[in-house]
């Protein structure tokens, strides 16, 4: 091993964390979240770790990645369990949303991963996790489990959401919420305008603004409806 890795290194205690797991955990299935989700984990700070990095710490990412073991060393031999923290909480809302499209049961148990992995680095690898950081990743979790609800009345909905036979203009897209009323709720898609949209009154107030609606909508004349529904995530 190089002399300028950082030891342990990232990999070495993520791997020192699930064998303390294999041994605590009979369920097999329920070790395999554990397993799938830190295996994600590293892949995601391999492709996106560097990113958090300040200007010295890059330059040796760049020179250890180049020169050693013919430029396949990655960001987890080179660094330590410091930098995991601060990269729980992009790989949750971005890389198992956008990247994995993690279902609702996937995406739930990755949070629970990560906030018992958090605690477990300030305790055994010496990691300073900061109390913000565990209290958001639960946060994190509570709203994934109320996105996962919401997808699952809306996929029952969809099938009386659209009323007209032809529509004007249809978007497939992933649509932010940004205000929440009584009875509708207004999106913002990537390549749409502001657009609001009828629900009955229960289920617009299972949305919530910052959640991530992946749909396919379509207007007819001055209304917009939902057509089909594919994913609500947390943001």
């Amino acid at each position: 091993m190089h002399k300028d890795f950082t030891q342990p290194n990232i990999k070495q205690v993520l791997h020192k964390y699930l064998g303390e797991k294999q041994l605590s955990i009979t369920n097999k299935k329920r070790y395999s979240y554990y397993n799938s989700t830190i295996d994600l984990l590293q892949h995601y700070l391999e492709s996106y770790g560097h990113e958090n990095l300040n200007q010295s710490e890059r330059a040796r990412y760049n020179s250890l990645a180049d020169i050693v073991d013919g430029g396949e060393t990655g960001f987890c031999d080179i660094f330590g369990p410091e930098e995991i923290p601060s990269n729980t909480g992009r790989f949750l809302s971005y890389f198992m949303v956008h990247k994995v499209f993690a279902s609702k049961t996937m995406l739930q148990n990755a949070h629970k991963v990560i906030a018992d992995l958090l605690p477990w680095l300030s305790a055994e690898a010496s990691v300073k996790v900061e109390v913000e950081e565990i209290a958001d990743i639960k946060k994190q979790e509570k709203l994934a489990v109320a996105a996962g609800k919401l997808l699952d009345i809306l996929i029952d909905y969809q099938e009386h959401s659209a009323t007209y036979d032809s529509y004007a203009e249809e978007e497939q897209d992933h649509f932010d919420v940004i205000k929440v009323e009584k009875a509708r709720v207004q999106f913002c898609g990537f390549m749409a305008d502001k657009i609001w949209i009828k629900f009955p009154e229960q289920i617009a107030s299972m949305f919530q603004p910052g959640f991530d609606v992946f749909m396919e909508v379509g207007r007819h004349g001055r209304t917009w409806q939902m057509l089909t529904i594919y994913n609500v995530s947390a943001g």
